[in-house]
């Protein structure tokens, strides 16, 4: 979801088990934008979580408002157990390619992140 196709999948972070992490944050303008891309991303964990992906391990949405210029930024973290082809196919995928399209409609900024943040541990604990 927050790897464009072009993004190799063999560059994306491992945990020491082996699995795939994907930290991104994603930022509304709006109050009316976030509610949009609150249902994208439910849409995009509901097929994350179907038979039809590889095996997601954890999905996880954290939301924050900035109340100064009210843009409202959401932390979406995947990890991944399956191997680099099947996870770059999952990314190439109709459905990831129509969230990605959707993003952009939104005028949506998603951010993938290089390696999981400091508060990794934490976040995944929730």
């Amino acid at each position: 979801m927050s790897t464009s196709s072009t993004t190799p999948i063999l560059e994306v972070p491992q945990t020491s088990a082996g699995r795939f992490v994907i930290i991104a944050t994603i930022k509304a303008k709006d109050e009316a934008s976030a509610t949009r891309l609150e249902s994208l991303i439910v849409a995009c964990r509901d097929f994350a979580l179907s038979s039809a992906a590889p095996t997601c391990h954890t999905y996880r949405t954290v939301r924050s408002l900035d109340k100064k210029n009210g843009v409202v930024t959401f932390v979406i973290f995947e990890e991944w157990d399956t191997t680099p082809d099947t996870l770059q196919t999952y990314f190439e995928s109709d459905a990831i390619q129509e969230w990605n399209k959707a993003l952009k409609e939104e005028n949506l900024l998603a951010e993938p992140w290089e390696e999981p943040p400091p508060f990794y541990e934490e976040f995944i604990r929730k």
